[in-house]
């Protein structure tokens, strides 16, 4: 799944050299019965560094590939739904520690994501499942999210049913509404917590 702008670019980059590449093109069979030497290789390795920017001046390229992401972490590897879908930390939006949710950290799976007119606008995330929805709500609640558009059939947990009020760590959330419409559902729903009040709507 691509998530950030680099990706994007990084499978730019791919298809035009598959598509039209530049010296000779090597395949895997030529590649795997030539004897490649440590000196080559590293010569190899050297010359691709080189090529490479590092994003601030104190990082390396070492340090790139060697940093390791919060969602890669053992306190939040079960908040992924898919293990191989980890946010770049530069580019997700942060939780507020702040607020009192014991045993959870400021990580959550999601990236900002930019619209022709203002960066940042949206914000994409995964499902909320059992082990992430306080986040999911810290979320909302942390970074003024008024509207949730969701894809799917199951009913999402921070979702309270029938004017039902719900507990979801330190935030309670209250039905106010229902309206089934010809292609979505339309919830609206009130997340409170520590005396704030904070409205949702959910088109599912």
């Amino acid at each position: 799944m691509v998530q950030t702008k680099n990706q994007y670019l990084y499978l730019h980059e791919v298809l035009c050299e598959a598509l039209c590449p530049v010296g000779e093109v090597v395949y895997n069979k030529t590649f795997f019965n030539q004897n490649y030497t440590s000196n080559y290789l590293n010569e190899e390795y050297m010359t691709i560094c080189r090529s490479h920017i590092a994003e601030s001046k104190d990082e390396t390229v070492d340090d790139i590939y060697m940093r390791v992401l919060d969602g890669e972490k053992p306190e939040n590897i079960d908040k992924n739904i898919d293990p191989c879908v980890i946010p770049d930390d530069k580019y997700r939006p942060v939780l507020n520690m702040a607020v009192n949710t014991r045993g959870h950290t400021d990580y959550i799976n999601a990236v900002y994501l930019s619209t022709f007119k203002e960066g940042d606008r949206l914000i994409l995330t995964q499902s909320a499942n059992i082990s992430s929805d306080v986040d999911f709500v810290q979320l909302l609640h942390d970074h003024y999210v008024r509207t949730v558009v969701t894809i799917g059939d199951k009913m999402e947990p921070y979702l309270p049913e029938n004017e039902e009020t719900i507990v979801i760590g330190p935030f309670t959330a209250s039905s106010i509404s229902f309206e089934q419409k010809q292609h979505f559902e339309r919830y609206v729903v009130r997340f409170k917590h520590i005396g704030e009040i904070h409205k949702l709507v959910t088109a599912v």
